[in-house]
């Protein structure tokens, strides 16, 4: 689960960025959850919505691709444009 924001000038012409800081701290965010990367390319198992928090609601579901901004081999952004959604 990741928090979005508003997109800064690091993700200029993205559609959303996401918070790094918010989204560390967020209830919902489960680093054991079932995941791959394989070169570019990351997959994400099958999560239940019962597994994001008690009080979590599920508005929409969004497929996205991910760019992440470095500075110094350093993570500094996230920036998302989202492919399809439903």
């Amino acid at each position: 689960m990741l928090d979005l924001k508003a997109i800064t000038s690091d993700c200029d012409g993205f559609d959303v960025e996401v918070d790094l800081e918010g989204s560390g701290m967020n209830k919902g965010f489960d680093l054991n959850a079932d995941w791959e990367i394989d070169g570019d390319t990351a997959w994400i198992g099958f999560t239940p919505t019962k597994r994001l928090n008690d009080t979590a609601t599920v508005d929409s579901v969004a497929a996205f691709t991910i760019t992440a901004v470095l500075d110094d081999s350093i993570l500094t952004n996230l920036c998302l444009t989202v492919t399809d959604s439903f």
